[in-house]
């Protein structure tokens, strides 16, 4: 007890407490602030958010795949459109903005892939409609995400706040990542 009383161990404790309650405080707030920017992915207040048009792509891939069941010889192409709605829909469930781009790609690649081998079969005129419709769809959701104000914001708060001091410093101090960006 005797060592409280001691004006300099006051201090140094005292300057220790703020010091900590700074680093604390500066850590929930920047990390508070990267959540918030990444969260524009799935909420938006106008327009709307890209995670609406990921559920779009995640049903339209399950109507393509559908006609392709019709026809046993794009099975292969098929099956790549399911494996890259699984991994799409996945991605959106764990909200990992980085792996919903690649899931989107691969996704973009197999509905090219199946709209063009589909072109080759003696498809019925319902199952046609549903691979052009649906790759057609598929595109505009791709023009939408590519153009979303998403990545903007993400390079605005990057620029203008996580990288400026001193929140860069509490960023590489606590190893917070600056947000996802949908690239």
């Amino acid at each position: 007890m005797k060592l409280l009383q001691n004006r300099a161990v006051a201090l140094l404790i005292a300057l220790a407490v703020i010091a900590a309650s700074t680093l604390i405080t500066a850590n929930m707030r920047i990390r508070r602030a990267c959540s918030a920017v990444e969260e524009t992915f799935f909420t938006v207040s106008s327009g709307k958010a890209p995670a609406y048009y990921i559920d779009q792509l995640i049903h339209e891939a399950a109507s393509i795949a559908a006609a392709g069941d019709n026809y046993p010889s794009l099975a292969a192409e098929t099956e790549a459109v399911r494996t890259a709605r699984r991994a799409l829909a996945a991605a959106e469930e764990s909200r990992d903005i980085p792996a919903m781009y690649d899931a989107c790609q691969a996704l973009y690649a197999a509905v090219d892939d199946i709209t063009a081998a589909a072109a080759e079969v003696d498809a019925s005129a319902y199952d046609r409609q549903t691979f052009t419709d649906g790759a057609s769809v598929v595109a505009g959701a791709a023009r939408e995400l590519a153009g979303s104000d998403y990545n903007r914001s993400v390079t605005e708060f990057t620029e203008k706040t996580f990288r400026r001091f001193p929140s860069s410093l509490f960023a590489r101090l606590f190893a917070i990542e600056a947000p996802a960006r949908f690239a």
